[in-house]
């Protein structure tokens, strides 16, 4: 199950291409206590040193924001979505 994201945008008519469209991410809410972490060699920069998928799952500790890689291995949850845009116009 993926994390719940709550997303504010206003309606804009009239667009043009060029123009922006601000969106502001109101709440991330991670409906289980456990993230996931794959490596897909295809899809990583270092593919030659990982030839192979590998999935894990990390233990999330939602009271303290971090999840659990290991032993005394915490990572701060900081989500980053990327580059949020919008579809292209419609082909004839």
């Amino acid at each position: 199950m993926a994390a719940r994201i709550s997303l504010s945008a206003s309606i804009c008519r009239g667009a043009e291409p060029g123009n922006f469209l601000e969106v502001k991410i109101l709440e991330i809410a991670f409906p289980t206590p456990t993230g996931v972490n794959v490596v897909i060699q295809t899809m990583v920069l270092l593919g030659k040193e990982f030839p192979y998928l590998c999935a894990r799952a990390i233990p999330l500790d939602k009271s303290r924001n971090v999840g659990i890689a290991g032993p005394g291995i915490e990572i701060p949850l900081r989500p980053f979505f990327g580059t949020l845009g919008v579809c292209a116009p419609s082909l004839p």
